[in-house]
């Protein structure tokens, strides 16, 4: 396998913006970091989900894959649609209602279970790169971990990013929200592009 590519591409997907990142960032500065956890948990178990369920089903996900496509990506889109109004209609700081740490994580899951970007990760990831250089379904699934791992990190990284400048978005949380939401359709754009 060549590493270079292999960690440029993880890199790449990991870190860029899409919507885990971005709401692990709008979750950060709306709640502080600590209070945050539950939701980047939820992100983590979708993860570790499809890291697995990519790995034992890619031969039958290469041929589904055409045949589900649309409709991965509608649900998806329906959901990031979902996030970009539920981003304006919670713009009034006091009359948010506290989520339960449960619903935070259920949350982060359902996100990362429907983002097509993090489906195709997996999949790019063990079709491009693991597979035709490992046979060994061990190493393959620790090379899944490792998919895992940067895309924690990057969750990480990005709700730092939203607990650190959280004065700076509260001050101006208008300008900020609208950013965050054309960010986050631009996410749906990429989806269908």
């Amino acid at each position: 396998m060549n590493l270079v590519a292999f960690l440029s591409y993880v890199i790449a997907l990991a870190f860029t913006p899409g919507p885990n990142n971005l709401m692990a960032l709008e979750e950060s500065k709306r709640l502080g970091f600590k209070r945050s956890i539950p939701f980047m948990e939820g992100l983590l178990a979708g993860f570790l989900i499809l890291a697995i369920s990519t790995l034992v089903f890619t031969d039958r996900l290469m041929t589904y894959i055409p045949s589900i496509e649309p409709y991965m990506k509608t649900i998806g889109s329906l959901y990031i649609l979902y996030l970009i109004w539920g981003l304006f209609s919670m713009s009034d700081k006091s009359e948010n209602k506290e989520q339960s740490n449960q619903q935070l994580f259920i949350s982060g899951l359902i996100l990362n279970l429907s983002n097509v970007k993090v489906m195709l990760y997996f999949l790019t990831g063990y079709i491009a790169f693991i597979l035709p250089a490992y046979e060994n379904i061990w190493i393959a699934l620790l090379l899944g971990l490792f998919l895992c791992f940067a895309g924690t990190c990057s969750n990480l990284l990005w709700a730092s990013f939203g607990s650190l400048f959280k004065n700076f978005f509260t001050r101006y949380e208008h300008v900020a929200t609208f950013i965050m939401a054309i960010m986050l359709f631009y996410s749906v754009i990429e989806i269908w592009s």
